[in-house]
């Protein structure tokens, strides 16, 4: 069965090519999408802002590096002066005493100065800042595309097809869209282009026994959540976090399988969509 949102290289035409695109019913004009392009960059410039400045960093690292150092040939040396047995070890040393000090105390700053500037107001309003962006190119998209203000934020799993797959365990990219159904077809919208399958050409929601790792927790609180919807967060050696099972919803149109993989723990909302348009018809 195919992912209807897997991403594959098509070496004829060149260019990576989505298996939903077929199913595309409208997507953002050129100059819509310039708009949220531009939006996208001030929000990546803020997300980025957050850190420390670049000058911290830099300061952080010369003077741990100083630090690091000036305390290895001190150590190496005293070592040195020991076996020799000289007497003037602090006048002839003078100069690598001086820079050890000056070293650890202007790291020790640095790491001082870091944590207070984290602690700032500023970085508050960076962070709001950030997400107020991040809403922005939400909302416009959602106005140029013309999603409901009904529609809900849910999860797919999206794949990148490679030319030699791996025997290893799936590793998917659960990307968040508005879910919502319009003339009798569930739409997918993301940043970009609203995807409808007719209702007629779903059949049924198949449970997959089969373990999968993604790499986002949308779902709140982490801690408290994962147990609940069976997931396992791994951290080495990156990262990620693996569920056992995902749910495919089936679609069988012109005799081809296709569906939409979806992570277990969203079933629930699918059917509440489904379930809601049956019951108004």
């Amino acid at each position: 069965m195919k992912n209807l949102f897997q991403i594959y290289y098509d070496k004829t035409a060149k260019q990576s090519i989505a298996e939903y695109d077929k199913y595309v019913i409208r997507r953002v004009s050129k100059k819509q999408e310039s708009k949220l392009r531009t939006i996208g960059q001030n929000y990546k410039a803020s997300e980025k802002n957050r850190g420390l400045p670049r000058w911290l960093n830099l300061m952080n690292r010369i003077s741990f590096t100083a630090t690091f150092t000036s305390f290895i040939f001190l150590v190496v040396s005293l070592l040195l002066n020991a076996s020799e047995k000289k007497e003037n070890f602090i006048k002839e040393y003078l100069w690598l005493i001086i820079v050890f000090s000056i070293s650890i105390v202007v790291f020790l700053c640095s790491i001082g100065i870091a944590f207070f500037f984290k602690k700032r107001k500023k970085t508050i309003k960076t962070e709001e800042a950030s997400q107020n962006l991040f809403n922005t190119i939400l909302e416009t998209s959602k106005q140029f595309l013309a999603v409901p203000s009904s529609a809900k934020s849910l999860e797919v799993l999206m794949e990148q097809i490679k030319d030699n797959p791996s025997n290893k365990m799936k590793k998917y990219t659960n990307i968040l869209l508005s879910v919502f159904v319009e003339n009798d077809m569930l739409c997918f919208a993301d940043l970009y282009v609203v995807i409808g399958i007719p209702l007629k050409d779903i059949s049924e929601f198949e449970m997959i026994e089969e373990a999968y790792r993604f790499g986002y927790w949308h779902k709140g609180k982490e801690k408290s959540n994962l147990e609940e919807y069976g997931v396992k967060r791994i951290t080495k050696p990156t990262h990620f976090y693996q569920a056992s099972h995902y749910a495919v919803l089936k679609m069988n149109p012109l005799n081809k399988d296709l569906g939409v993989l979806i992570p277990a723990y969203e079933i629930e909302e699918y059917k509440a969509i489904l379930k809601e348009k049956r019951d108004h018809e």
